[in-house]
């Protein structure tokens, strides 16, 4: 840990919390005030709506849970990260989608607001819908190939990126793994359950039809976000 680090928290298996480290002892990050208060996940995610980036001490940032250091390849030198989170102390305007403490540390040291928490769950979600218009789309054609996809497939194949994207949340929390890395994890855990829910279904064909539709819903997911300037955030904090 080193000063202007970006210092990662986890709030559950899934949830994490984004600070700066300042390089005294003390750590800017978006907080409530009302630290070790409240244990519960769901206060600790809902106190947030009344909280404003402060400058506090290491040991309330952490509140006692493990904490593990987000690398960069590119980032600006720890002077200027630090500078950067100094400047933004005492704001407020909390926003779980568009302006979370996993945006703030990125913004910190490099200068774009990103969360790769939200970018994995609207992934999912625009993935799955992608999927499900796909087989809706199918049904009325009048292709054999295309009626037989529809037939194979199944709305249980949705399950895959639902583990997905929950993978890749969980990824986020293992030490020394980027964004990049933990979206690539969950790529492989999306790709394999689609042939395994596919196979168990319909069988070779059926695993074939999975991954498929699995492609469809990354293509379409990838293309939709990047278009609607999402790519890395969306959902969650």
């Amino acid at each position: 840990m080193a000063k202007g680090d970006h210092l990662v928290v986890p709030l559950g298996p899934l949830l994490t919390h984004h600070g700066i480290d300042i390089g005294d002892g003390t750590v800017v990050h978006w907080c409530s005030g009302q630290i070790g208060k409240k244990k519960h996940l769901g206060d600790k995610v809902l106190r947030k709506v009344e909280a404003r980036i402060r400058r506090t001490s290491f040991d309330e940032f952490c509140e006692g849970q493990p904490f593990h250091v987000r690398s960069y390849v590119d980032s600006f030198d720890p002077d200027e990260v630090v500078n950067r989170a100094l400047s933004r102390v005492g704001e407020s305007g909390y926003h779980l989608i568009w302006n979370n403490c996993e945006h703030f540390a990125t913004w910190c040291k490099r200068g774009d607001l990103s969360s790769a928490q939200v970018r994995a769950v609207s992934k999912a979600v625009v993935s799955g819908t992608a999927k499900t218009l796909v087989r809706v789309a199918a049904k009325s054609s009048s292709r054999w190939a295309i009626r037989s996809l529809v037939r194979v497939s199944n709305p249980a194949l949705l399950l895959a990126h639902v583990a997905q994207a929950g993978t890749e949340l969980v990824a986020l929390n293992w030490e020394s793994t980027s964004p990049q890395t933990a979206e690539q994890i969950g790529r492989w855990v999306g790709a394999g359950s689609s042939l395994l829910i596919g196979g168990m279904v319909a069988g070779p064909v059926g695993a074939l039809a999975g991954l498929a539709l699995w492609g469809v819903g990354e293509v379409a997911s990838d293309s939709i976000l990047k278009v609607g300037k999402l790519r890395d955030g969306f959902f969650f904090s």
